[in-house]
């Protein structure tokens, strides 16, 4: 388990703008118009989106980073929610993905650091109903002390592709990274509290989580902590646990979060 703190608040970009400033002027004087008219339907109008989207497209193409995931945890209105993070061999946070399932909608939330800072976060929700369905992308730039510079959004049908869709400015909005980085610390309303066994068949799983998420792990074979878990269900029901898991897919398909050890916590 991995713990990540909220980002410290230094100065992000503007050591680069001059730079990019220049390198984009000089493309300018190249580009055609085709390039120009792409370049802009695919970015917010916006005078450091360049600075911004470079930071991003860093992130997303180094190869080097870690993958840190989460539990996958649903409550009893059946929204599930999992998380995920890319780390670099010191820990620190580069880039975490909050994934939110409810109501027919998919929401993935996408949060990117720079020195441990919020650069930027973009929000993309799809809506399925019986007749169409859309998808929306909201994207918000940060300044050096995490307030939103600017906010700008995009929609389209799920029958088209998104990125032809110009982005227009909206109201700035602010994405609360909060809830993703309690899922992936286990913390919080995501905390592993042991809640008991549920058997379906042939498997037993352990559930863990709090009277608002949970989360169900399948058990291999029963350790002498879940043995003293099963024979005791109501004197350690809501004790910290420990756990760790591994995502898991079967020949014919199905997938579970598979047990892997499993403590008790002080």
């Amino acid at each position: 388990m991995f713990y990540f703190c909220k980002p410290e608040m230094r100065t992000i970009v503007y050591i680069l703008l001059a730079f990019l400033i220049t390198a984009c002027n000089q493309e300018e004087k190249t580009e055609n118009p085709v390039d120009k008219q792409e370049k802009t339907a695919s970015i917010p109008d916006f005078a450091e989106a360049g600075v911004y989207e470079n930071a991003v497209l860093e992130i997303n193409k180094d190869t080097s980073l870690i993958e840190v995931g989460s539990l996958s945890y649903i409550n009893d209105n059946a929204e599930e929610k999992s998380a995920k993070a890319l780390v670099d061999n010191k820990m620190t946070v580069k880039r975490v993905t909050l994934n939110e399932v409810f109501n027919g909608k998919k929401i993935e939330t996408t949060f990117y650091y720079v020195k441990g800072k919020l650069l930027v976060s973009n929000q993309k929700t799809e809506v399925i109903d019986e007749k169409s369905g859309s998808l929306t992308e909201v994207r918000t730039y940060y300044d050096d002390q995490k307030r939103p510079l600017y906010t700008a959004k995009r929609s389209t049908t799920l029958d088209k592709n998104i990125e032809e869709a110009g982005f227009k400015e909206i109201q700035k909005t602010v994405h609360n990274e909060a809830m993703a980085l309690d899922i992936i610390n286990q913390q919080g309303a995501f905390a592993t509290g042991f809640l008991g066994f549920l058997e379906s068949g042939p498997r037993t799983f352990l559930v863990v989580g709090t009277e608002t998420y949970n989360a169900s792990l399948m058990i291999g074979e029963f350790t002498p902590t879940l043995k003293k878990l099963k024979m005791n269900e109501k004197n350690y029901m809501n004790k910290p646990l420990k756990v760790e898991f591994q995502e898991v897919t079967e020949p014919n398909g199905f997938s579970y979060q598979g047990l892997i050890a499993v403590s008790l916590l002080p």
